[in-house]
């Protein structure tokens, strides 16, 4: 994974370059803990 550094000025412009990161992690990247499915779809088994 790629390291960014960056400064960030406001909250809202953290907000701006962490939340398609969150969505990645939660949505798109699969967990070998989970079985091999993205936290969304290992949620919607439970």
């Amino acid at each position: 994974m790629k390291q960014h550094s960056f400064i960030s000025h406001t909250s809202e412009e953290t907000r701006l370059i962490v939340a398609p990161r969150i969505e990645e992690y939660n949505a798109v990247r699969l967990h070998e803990a989970l079985q091999g499915l993205s936290p969304c779809q290992f949620a919607k088994t439970a």
